[in-house]
């Protein structure tokens, strides 16, 4: 009887293992900003791009689409070297706001933000 049982739970195991991951929208934001950021950001194969974007108002909108796997890092992260200004980085899953950091900077700092995580598992 014994056999039976941990026979059973190792199946029952085995078939919660099996479960496929699933994918989740990630859109990676920033704003507020009103000279140039070096934006860094991690896509899904895990490889992080830098970039400089000029932002001519605190209007402007840079972002990323990506789909990322459930438990898979998500990294986005911004350095302002002008004398002055502000930044908001925003990490969005599935539409809904995941991460959030913003600053704003008195003349002659440089302000750097990171917001990062993992996808999280789906219940």
């Amino acid at each position: 009887m014994k056999i039976f049982i941990v026979a059973f739970l190792a199946a029952f195991v085995l078939i919660g293992c099996t479960k496929s991951p699933e994918y989740h929208t990630v859109i990676y934001m920033a704003d507020k900003a009103t000279s140039e950021l070096t934006i860094s950001y991690m896509d899904p194969e895990g490889v992080t791009h830098t970039e400089n974007v000029a932002f001519n108002s605190s209007e402007d909108v840079w972002s990323q689409n990506f789909e990322f796997e459930e438990g898979d890092i998500i990294y986005l992260s911004s350095i302002y070297e002008s004398t002055s200004g502000a930044q908001r980085l925003q990490i969005l899953l599935d539409g809904k706001s995941y991460k959030q950091g913003e600053n704003e900077l008195l003349p002659s700092e440089a302000g750097r933000i990171t917001v990062s995580g993992v996808v999280p598992f789906s219940d």
